[in-house]
């Protein structure tokens, strides 16, 4: 997964190209959600465990 984000205005062409691009956003959104959601886990038990790792 890229760092960048592309330039969607030179991609999407289309309305159904714009329907993707935003479906892909969210979907991308959500992977990062849950990761960080997980990283605050593994700190939370780091830190009860006394120490982080």
């Amino acid at each position: 997964m890229p760092d960048t984000m592309p330039d969607l205005t030179k991609l999407c062409k289309t309305k159904a190209d714009w329907q993707e691009a935003a479906e892909q956003l969210q979907r991308r959104n959500h992977r990062l959600q849950e990761l960080n959601h997980q990283l605050a886990i593994q700190l939370a038990q780091a830190k009860l465990n006394g120490g982080t790792r």
